[in-house]
């Protein structure tokens, strides 16, 4: 009788462990949001609205020409409904050279929100900004 019991026991408790850890292990999962292949350009909509859908990619390209200056982001460009997949800036404090700063961000979620860039120095106030509404759905 203690034979079974120990027995019931020992099955129960690998069960209900097994199960606790298969539950752990799907709650961890991240829900990824697959790319639609759609990029976005909205280097030309500074205070407009666009409308995209999850998985679609914002592309961003801004100009600095000032020595000094730079494009930096003034709103979250990582969150839980984007993510900054890239970022490059080419030809900086180069002389005779235009900077060119780009982004490229995957909408993960639907939302709405603005996206902002000010160009300034560091530590400055911005000498302009680039904003765009954007609407995810």
């Amino acid at each position: 009788m203690k034979k079974k019991l120990l027995t019931l026991f020992v099955l129960s408790f690998l069960v209900f462990g097994l199960a606790a850890c298969k539950n752990k292990s799907t709650e961890q999962k991240e829900v990824v949001t697959p790319e639609t292949g759609n990029v976005v350009d909205v280097s030309d909509k500074n205070t407009q609205e666009v409308t995209v859908t999850p998985g679609d990619v914002l592309y961003l390209k801004l100009i600095g020409k000032e020595q000094g200056m730079q494009w930096m982001a003034a709103s979250p460009t990582s969150s839980d409904c984007i993510t900054l997949k890239n970022q490059t800036v080419e030809g900086l404090n180069q002389p005779k050279t235009d900077a060119v700063f780009q982004w490229w961000i995957k909408i993960e979620k639907t939302c709405t929100f603005n996206l902002q860039f000010d160009y300034s120095k560091i530590k400055e106030a911005p000498a302009t900004s680039f904003q765009v509404k954007v609407i995810s759905q």
